[in-house]
């Protein structure tokens, strides 16, 4: 379902319409989209969304060029190698006309906000895997941006997981410590507290 919307979403800002003025390229007639993830290739998280990203991107009639970054969060998770990967990226991508900016999970919907103006200022964004919440907090006052809540059944799971264990006295949460897993570990807290 999810690479379904992605794809409708990504087919919606590169067909043109009748409201929308086509692009114009000097010498590339395939659109040319950025794919930025959080974390890095290996991670079998990342490597699932690239991968049907990148599906339906080849099985679309446009045909783009893409590109594939990764900001390596899970193992680099400091604000100067997001810095870093910026100068990089903007240097590296500074003769490319990027028509959009997909980012996936927390920290890639906020490199691609924060850098998208050096990188490709009319680009809209595309982001998927971040929760509601988190990112209705990143989108204020941004504009051309969308994308695919990540979301969770915490209630669903407790109500099942009782029915299973009607004796149970304590329930272990064991998590990651990253700003997705503090997220997933609220949703589960507010369902148990409910």
């Amino acid at each position: 379902m999810t690479v379904l919307i992605i794809g409708l979403l990504i087919v919606t800002f590169l067909v043109p319409s009748s409201n929308v003025v086509p692009y114009a390229r000097a010498s590339i007639d395939q659109p040319q989209i950025l794919v930025i993830n959080a974390y890095n290739r290996g991670y079998s998280w990342t490597d699932n969304q690239t991968d049907a990203i990148i599906e339906v991107l080849e099985a679309s009639s446009i045909q783009p060029v893409y590109y594939i970054e990764y900001l390596d969060w899970k193992r680099q998770s400091s604000q100067a190698n997001l810095q870093y990967q910026a100068e990089l990226l903007i240097h590296k991508y500074r003769k490319h006309e990027i028509d959009i900016i997909i980012a996936t999970d927390d920290i890639g919907m906020q490199f691609a906000i924060d850098y998208r103006e050096q990188l490709s200022p009319d680009a809209p964004i595309v982001f998927t895997a971040v929760f509601e919440a988190s990112a209705i907090k990143r989108m204020e006052s941004v504009e051309n941006i969308t994308g695919v809540y990540e979301s969770i059944d915490p209630q669903g799971t407790m109500k099942m997981i009782l029915e299973l264990h009607e004796d149970l006295e304590h329930v272990y949460i064991i998590n990651e410590n990253s700003e997705s897993g503090i997220d997933v570990e609220n949703e589960i807290l507010e369902a148990v507290l409910e």
